[in-house]
């Protein structure tokens, strides 16, 4: 899929203030139409944010990858406008290309 990295970038700092308190993890739920992202803690709640892109698998199914908050923002702030993002499911590293840069970004296990 790919997204415009202001709009995902503005969507992983306000999830990044929920999940300091927890597990600094953030979910991607990558949906037929768009991607939700999430973080949450029990302390403090959660923030949940969609974003409209392109290119989302139309397989009917959601499929969710968990990564540390911290790396996904850092390797994201360094990628071009337009970032594309290709995984092989929640399990194996993700990639992120942008024009000027790539990303492999490993994800967390979640329960």
């Amino acid at each position: 899929f790919t997204v415009n990295r202001d709009v995902f970038l503005q969507a992983l700092n306000s999830c990044e203030i929920f999940t300091r308190e927890g597990s600094n993890v953030v979910r991607l739920y990558i949906m037929d139409e768009h991607l939700k992202i999430v973080g949450k803690s029990e302390e403090t709640g959660e923030s949940i944010h969609f974003i409209d892109g392109d290119n989302y698998s139309k397989v009917g199914i959601e499929l969710f990858i968990g990564f540390n908050i911290s790396f996904l923002i850092d390797a994201v702030k360094s990628m071009g406008e337009k970032i594309t993002v290709k995984y092989n499911g929640k399990t194996q590293p993700a990639m992120f290309f942008s024009e000027n840069r790539s990303a492999l970004i490993m994800p967390m296990h979640l329960a």
